[in-house]
């Protein structure tokens, strides 16, 4: 997107933002880092929270979006939702941890929220019950 249609970059390079939230559909995604780099130029004590997504296709993001809605499977059971966005999880838990390190000085700036885990949470609640 053009700089000068962008409003997340406008917004952080005023350096008025405190806490930027993203949610990418797969890890690693390049702007993470982008969106990091560039609001801790305009204001070294931001922090951003990252979502963790799940697969709309039920799928692992890290499949998406090859296929991902070509054969959707809504009756998993509990075991396949287990290792349903495993891969994806992993991918953005190493990638927030490298940016952590790359760029916190020694603070955690970037934190994960763990929707994927929730769905599977949920969608597992829901499976057990009678």
């Amino acid at each position: 997107m053009p700089d000068d249609k962008n409003e997340a970059k406008k917004a952080l390079k005023s350096g008025e933002v405190d806490v930027f939230i993203m949610s990418p559909i797969s890890f690693p995604d390049e702007g993470i880092e982008n969106y990091v780099k560039l609001g801790l130029e305009h204001n070294p004590d931001m922090r951003f929270i990252v979502q963790l997504s799940w697969g709309g296709g039920d799928i692992d993001n890290q499949d998406f979006p090859k296929g991902a809605f070509d054969n959707v499977d809504k009756e998993k059971t509990p075991e396949q939702l287990k290792t349903l966005f495993e891969r994806n999880i992993k991918a953005g838990e190493a990638q927030a941890e490298d940016i952590n390190k790359k760029y916190g000085r020694g603070k955690k700036i970037v934190a994960l929220v763990p929707t994927a885990q929730a769905m599977t949470t949920l969608r597992t609640k829901i499976a057990n019950m009678e």
